[in-house]
C-alpha cells in the first residue's frame, strides 16, 4: 500500500519521471513524454492495488510508445487508441467495484471495440499483423460472453482469456514496427550500394 511507504520513496521516482518528462518534450518527443505521464500515472496507481500489474502495464506503454516512434500511419493509429483503451478500464477499475459476477462489462466494451477497430485499420492500411490482433480479441470478446452467459465460468480462464489478447497487441504492433524499420533501412542501404555501383 502506498500509505506504508517512506514519503521520499514517492516523490522521488516522481519528481524524476516529471524531469524525463520535461527533457522527452523539449526534445521534440511529445510521444516519449506522454508515454512517461501514462506511465507514472499507472505505476502510482498501481501501488494501491497491485505492483506487479503496474509493472506488467507500464512496460507495455513503453512498448506502445516506441511502436509509435518508428511505426507507420496504422501503427500509430492503432497505438493511440491503445493508450485509451488501455488505461481506462485500468483506471476504471479503481473506482468502480465489480460485483460477485465474473462478468467485466468494462473489459468487454473495450475489447470489442479493439476488435472492430484494428479490423478497421486492417482493412484501411492492409496490414497481416492488425488481422492477427483482432482474431486474438474475438477470443477475448468470446470469453466475455461465457462470462455473462455462465456465471460459474472459470475465473482463472477467462482472466487468460481477455488479457492475452492486449499483450499480444503490444508485442504485434512493436514487432510489425521494427520489421518495417529494418526494411526500410535495408532499402535505404541498397540504394546507397547502387548509387555507388554504377557500373552495376
Amino acid at each position: 500500500m502506498i500509505e506504508n511507504l517512506p514519503y521520499p520513496t514517492i516523490v522521488l521516482p516522481c519528481l524524476i519521471i516529471f524531469a524525463i518528462m520535461l527533457w522527452s518534450y523539449r526534445r521534440s518527443q511529445p510521444v516519449l513524454a506522454v508515454s512517461i505521464c501514462c506511465l507514472a500515472v499507472v505505476i502510482v496507481a498501481g501501488l494501491w492495488i497491485d505492483v506487479k500489474t503496474s509493472v506488467v502495464f507500464g512496460t507495455m506503454l513503453l512498448m506502445l510508445g516506441a511502436s509509435y516512434m518508428i511505426g507507420g500511419q496504422a501503427e500509430r493509429e492503432a497505438v493511440v487508441m491503445s493508450y485509451v483503451l488501455m488505461i481506462f478500464p485500468y483506471l476504471a477499475a479503481l473506482f468502480i467495484r465489480g460485483t460477485n459476477r465474473e462478468f467485466d462489462p468494462i473489459g468487454a466494451l473495450t475489447d470489442l471495440f479493439f476488435m472492430i477497430w484494428l479490423g478497421y485499420i486492417a482493412h484501411r492500411f492492409d496490414r497481416f499483423w492488425s488481422y492477427f490482433a483482432s482474431a486474438c480479441f474475438m477470443l477475448a470478446v468470446a470469453s466475455h460472453l461465457m462470462a455473462f452467459l455462465n456465471p460459474d465460468f472459470q475465473s482463472a480462464a477467462y482472466r487468460g482469456l481477455r488479457s492475452a489478447p492486449g499483450g499480444a497487441l503490444v508485442f504485434l504492433l512493436l514487432g510489425a514496427s521494427l520489421h518495417a524499420k529494418w526494411r526500410e533501412r535495408r532499402a535505404r542501404l541498397s540504394e546507397i550500394r547502387l548509387q555507388a555501383s554504377p557500373h552495376l
